[in-house]
C-alpha cells in the first residue's frame, strides 16, 4: 500500500479537483460564464449533428478550425455529452484530466529515481499549485486537458519511451496553439539527461512533434497564434527604458500570472525545465499586444 501512495494521492486529490469542478458549476449555474455557454452550447450542436457552431461569444468560430483557438481535442468531449448532456458532464471531464495529469506525475517521479515519499511529494506540489487548481477547477478549458500530455512526454522522456513521447505530443498538439511553446520547453530537459546514450532519440523526437505541432497550425488552422507581438521589438525595449510605457502591459494581470508562478518555487530544483517556461512567460507578458479578435484587451490572463 505504501508503495502505491503517490498514485492512490493522486487519485484522491483528482476527485477533489473534479468535485470542486462540478460543484463550482453548479453553484454558477445561475450566471454561466461566457465561456462555459459557448463550449457548451457549441458540443450540444456537435452532439446533434450540426457541427461546433455557437453564438454565445461573437469572436468564437463556428467550426474547431475557425475557432479563436485551436482545440481539436473538444472533438472528444462530444461522445461523454451524448451519454449525459449537462454541462457537470464538461466541466467534470477536465477535472478527470487533472486526474490523469498528477497519476502520470506519479509516474514521472518514479522513473526520474524518486521514492515513493518523493513522488507522493511531486504529487501534492503539482496537484496544489495554483495553476492546477486554477485550471481544473474553472469553467470551462481546453488548456486544462494539456496538462496529461505534458506529463506523458516528460515521462517518455525520463524512461525513455518513444510511444509515450509521440502519444504524449500528439495530445499536447490537440489541446491548444501553444503547443509548439510547451513542447520546445521541454527541449532543455531532453538535452540534459544524465544517460548520454539516451539523449539523441528523445530529444530528436521531441524536436519532430515541436515542428510537426507547428505544421499542423499552419494548415488546419491557418496560423500560429492568438496572441500577438508587435511589430517594433527595440522600440518597445527603448520605450520600457526610459519609462514612456510600464514593463508589463497589463499589471493587474501580471501580478495574478506572478502569484501563480510563486506556487511553482519547488520547480527551481529542475532548472531545465522551470527557466525556459518562465522566460517565454516573461517575454510574452511584456512584449504581447493583443487577441487578434478582441484588439485593446490585454489578453495576459491566458499567459497566467
Amino acid at each position: 500500500m505504501r508503495r502505491l501512495a503517490p498514485e492512490l494521492l493522486a487519485v484522491a486529490l483528482g476527485a477533489v479537483l473534479v468535485l470542486a469542478a462540478v460543484g463550482r458549476q453548479v453553484e454558477l449555474a445561475a450566471i454561466a460564464p461566457g465561456d462555459l455557454a459557448a463550449f457548451h452550447q457549441a458540443t450540444f450542436n456537435a452532439a446533434h449533428g450540426r457541427g461546433f457552431s455557437q453564438t454565445a461569444l461573437s469572436f468564437e468560430g463556428q467550426s474547431l478550425r475557425t475557432s479563436v483557438h485551436f482545440s481539436p481535442v473538444r472533438a472528444l468531449w462530444v461522445p461523454p455529452y451524448r451519454i449525459r448532456p449537462g454541462l457537470s458532464t464538461l466541466v467534470a471531464l477536465q477535472g478527470i484530466a487533472a486526474t490523469v495529469a498528477l497519476w502520470l506525475t506519479a509516474r514521472v517521479a518514479r522513473a526520474a529515481g524518486g521514492t515513493p515519499l518523493t513522488a507522493a511529494a511531486a504529487v501534492a506540489i503539482v496537484g496544489l499549485s495554483p495553476l492546477t487548481v486554477g485550471v481544473a477547477t474553472a469553467d470551462l478549458r481546453p488548456l486544462a486537458f494539456v496538462l496529461p500530455g505534458v506529463m506523458a512526454v516528460g515521462l517518455g522522456l525520463l524512461r525513455p519511451s518513444a510511444p509515450a513521447l509521440l502519444l504524449g505530443g500528439a495530445w499536447v498538439a490537440a489541446c491548444r496553439e501553444e503547443a509548439p511553446l510547451l513542447l520546445a520547453a521541454l527541449l532543455p530537459a531532453a538535452l540534459l539527461l544524465h544517460r548520454p546514450h539516451r539523449r539523441r532519440l528523445p530529444a530528436l523526437l521531441l524536436a519532430m512533434l515541436c515542428a510537426g505541432s507547428v505544421l499542423l497550425l499552419v494548415l488546419a488552422w491557418g496560423r500560429l497564434s492568438t496572441m500577438s507581438t508587435n511589430d517594433d521589438l527595440a522600440g518597445s525595449a527603448v520605450a520600457i527604458a526610459t519609462g514612456q510605457r510600464p514593463l508589463f502591459r497589463d499589471a493587474t494581470e501580471a501580478r495574478a500570472g506572478l502569484r501563480a508562478l510563486a506556487g511553482l518555487l519547488p520547480a527551481l530544483a529542475a532548472p531545465a525545465l522551470a527557466l525556459p517556461g518562465v522566460a517565454a512567460w516573461t517575454f510574452l507578458a511584456v512584449f504581447s499586444v493583443h487577441e487578434p479578435a478582441m484588439p485593446g484587451q490585454p489578453g495576459a490572463h491566458y499567459l497566467a
